[in-house]
């Protein structure tokens, strides 16, 4: 062998290798991206920590807002002790009906109720922000002076951003379902109301898209009592409220597949709540009110349990919740509430504001 031939050949052979190893370097580095991206990450993230919040807080306004509308149709008033045949806020008289109870109450009643919430935990970790959106509307129909039932639709979103990683999430659900309101004795209400939803989810990470659809439930259920004091109103309340939400399985945009998860929460609720009645004329009438609510998350849990989240797990089971609001005559036939709450009194990390809208005709 001569030596240029020897040169020639350790020349292949220094180029044989390099180009070896970036080959070993480029497979490497695919199978640690591919790697990487199979971890659930931020879509497991959400599934796991984000939406389960946004059950409860959508299954906290549609409650709210059935135990109030049945405490206006059956519930006393100030300086009454019989149900469905009072004058103030909480039940009001209807005599312009063709049709019309016993007593002279209207029958059909139909009303809106609209909240904005802004959600935030700021965990470094596990942390979220965003607003989330609720518009309930709902017919409901006097059987008797002491039962009501009724038909509710609610449309509820979401946008949300993440803060344990870079992305967001936005949801789109409409829901519907049934409500019922029985007196119980002259002073206790009780409530139901039972909804199946439909949801479109979207988020999307530094990288990718991922687009999935679900389908839940929420049951509720409530039991609020009326002890007028003159004009002066008691109102303990007793709720449990259970969710479940089935998401779809999904493959995001680099194509990594996502198992089909199932989500249940549970909560149940203790509150107090106390209003002042003051008339303005025979017909009209405003009440002050101010509510705190305690509420204990006794159920968070998701099936599989072998789906993986890198974040670390909720551990928040107790929320404290203070409103403050007024409730408006405004004719014999209409009404009004606007109310604003604050949740996660106490807690450092994990707060909710609200604003909040009810109005109501009766027919």
């Amino acid at each position: 062998m001569t030596i240029e031939s020897s040169v020639k050949s350790c020349g292949w052979g220094r180029t044989a290798a390099a180009t070896a190893l970036l080959v070993l370097l480029l497979t490497a580095f695919a199978s640690g991206a591919r790697a990487q991206k199979a971890n659930p990450s931020t879509f497991s993230d959400v599934q796991i920590i984000v939406n389960p919040r946004l059950a409860v807080e959508r299954a906290y306004r549609i409650r709210t807002a059935v135990t109030r509308e049945a405490g206006r149709r059956l519930g006393p008033a100030a300086g009454e002790t019989n149900p469905g045949a009072a004058t103030a806020p909480s039940a009001m008289l209807f005599t312009g009906s063709e049709e019309e109870s016993a007593t002279g109450e209207a029958l059909w009643n139909t009303w809106i109720d609209g909240t904005y919430t802004h959600i935030k935990d700021s965990h470094p970790v596990s942390g979220y922000e965003g607003p989330q959106n609720s518009v309930i509307v709902a017919t409901d129909y006097q059987l008797t002076d002491r039962v009501i039932a009724g038909l509710l639709y609610n449309y509820n979103n979401s946008d949300v951003r993440n803060l344990f990683q870079p992305g967001d999430s936005r949801t789109k659900t409409h829901g519907i379902g049934p409500y019922v309101g029985v007196v119980l004795t002259d002073n206790l209400v009780f409530d139901a109301s039972v909804v199946v939803n439909w949801t479109d989810n979207f988020g999307k990470d530094a990288t990718d898209i991922a687009r999935y659809e679900s389908d839940g439930w929420i049951a509720s259920a409530n039991l609020t009592g009326y002890w007028y004091f003159g004009n002066l109103r008691f109102s303990p309340g007793a709720g449990i409220s259970f969710t479940g939400t089935q998401d779809d399985a999904y493959a995001d945009t680099s194509g990594t597949a996502f198992a089909a998860l199932t989500t249940r929460t549970g909560t149940a609720n203790l509150a107090a709540g106390f209003g002042y009645t003051i008339a303005l004329d025979d017909v009209r009438s405003i009440e002050p009110f101010v509510t705190l609510e305690g509420e204990w998350e006794f159920d968070n849990s998701t099936s599989p349990s072998a789906v993986t989240s890198s974040a670390p797990a909720v551990t928040r089971e107790w929320n404290l919740r203070a409103s403050a609001g007024v409730d408006v005559t405004l004719r014999r036939d209409m009404y009004l509430t606007i109310r604003g709450d604050f949740g996660g009194v106490g807690q450092g990390q994990f707060q909710t504001y609200a604003v909040n809208g009810q109005i109501g005709k009766r027919f």
